[in-house]
């Protein structure tokens, strides 16, 4: 298993928001895409209904809240939908 860098935290999220919805929606679009380029390689199985997930944030820096790392989850959760990995 490989290290992939972080999605944008929720801090860098709101900056290109401010720059115009089309940043953040090609930011949004791109990392969503990674995510589901990754399952798709790993071949994962499928789990339709509810499913717990945790995430475990790995930083270099104990300057970056907590709170901005765990809005990336979206990032995730949706390339898994994508992938479909994630069933509705």
């Amino acid at each position: 298993m490989t290290i992939q860098p972080l999605p944008p935290t929720l801090n860098q999220t709101i900056d290109e928001n401010r720059s115009g919805w089309r940043w953040a929606a090609k930011t949004k679009k791109e990392e969503s895409d990674r995510v589901a380029i990754e399952c798709r390689a790993q071949v994962l199985p499928r789990y339709p209904g509810q499913v717990w997930l945790e995430f475990h944030w790995f930083v270099s820096s104990f300057g970056t809240d907590p709170d901005n790392v765990s809005a990336a989850a979206k990032y995730i959760l949706d390339g898994m939908v994508d992938a479909e990995v994630l069933t509705k």
